[in-house]
């Protein structure tokens, strides 16, 4: 199980996930899997940008989900390491994949999730939650959609708003609990709609065991004046005794509180999840990405190192 909520109102989107990943036992019991899974890819459209989360099956091909709608949205296999860790790549190569509209993100996604085999589900399906914010006729506006595949069925259904302005749209996927948690009167403002998320997913792990109690949150933002799209994230509340980690060999030897990032996907970038000290920016077009990460400790200010996926076998 999962909780992704999404928000969008006024040229702003959020998106809030939380990232356990549990297996199933022959015996139908339900341990933890994975503490640390990204279930969240930001997507640079050819008109604004985009924050995709997802429920459900955890791997798709014998990949992580994350990793495999990462590749159909770049449009080509990244390359891994020995170890199948995949490191930040760009492609200079002038060819411009897959650089969709806003909008066309929808059916793009629509159709590669109908295309899935239905052995590859693994007994689960797929629900997937999109918002964004896109450009129109010199006007910006939000976008919020919702996809669907049943465990046995072949169609997907979706449920999509497109040309909202000033209107606010609040949608949860994954755990049946909660989306009242968010509902408020008045108008929001960013600050309590960021904490209210996620506050709401940590108050469901406290009653649901398959949602984690770590989150990773999202906020993307257009300005009127420039027309450019920003976001960033904040990647991971966490409990530092959960999360220090051993650091690559090029870092002092140790373990340290990290946080990991989500995916970033543009037509001629494809950064992955990585562990990350400190606060890493970078500028894409007329995109600029800042990650927020775990604050530095032990004389380690800053350090961005891929993340070693768990293959798909029972633990």
């Amino acid at each position: 199980m999962t909780l992704i909520f999404t928000k969008t109102f006024a040229n702003v989107a959020l998106q809030t996930s939380d990232r356990l990943v549990t297996w199933k036992t022959k015996e139908k019991n339900i341990i933890p899997f994975d503490r640390r899974a990204n279930k969240t890819i930001i997507f640079k459209a050819a008109d604004g940008i985009a924050v995709i989360g997802f429920a459900g099956a955890a791997f798709i091909n014998n990949v992580p989900t994350d990793e495999w709608l990462a590749e159909v949205l770049y449009g080509r296999r990244l390359p891994r390491d020995e170890d199948g860790r995949i490191a930040p790549f760009r492609s200079d190569d002038g060819v411009r994949l897959h650089h969709l509209k806003a909008l066309e993100l929808i059916r793009f996604i629509r159709n590669a999730v109908a295309n899935i085999h239905l052995a590859n589900f693994q007994g689960y399906g797929l629900e997937i939650s999109i918002a964004g914010v896109y450009e129109r006729k010199k006007k910006l506006l939000n976008f919020q959609a919702h996809l669907n595949r049943t465990v046995r069925g072949r169609k997907v259904s979706v449920e999509k708003a497109v040309e909202l302005k000033s209107e606010t749209l609040c949608y949860s996927i994954g755990s049946t609990l909660g989306i009242d948690l968010l509902e408020r009167g008045g108008p929001p403002s960013l600050g309590m709609c960021w904490t209210d998320m996620i506050q709401a997913t940590k108050k469901t792990a406290r009653k649901e065991s398959t949602v984690g109690a770590d989150v990773l949150g999202v906020i993307l933002w257009a300005s009127k004046e420039n027309q450019a799209f920003k976001f960033h994230a904040e990647a991971e509340f966490f409990s530092e005794n959960q999360n220090k980690i051993p650091l690559p060999s090029y870092v002092p030897t140790g373990s340290y509180p990290t946080s990991i990032t989500p995916w970033f996907v543009s037509p001629h970038n494809a950064i992955p999840p990585q562990h990350l000290t400190g606060n890493f920016r970078q500028v894409d077009g007329n995109t600029e990405i800042v990650f927020i990460g775990a604050k530095g400790q032990d004389g380690l200010a800053f350090m961005f190192s891929s993340v070693k996926r768990p293959p798909n076998i029972a633990p």
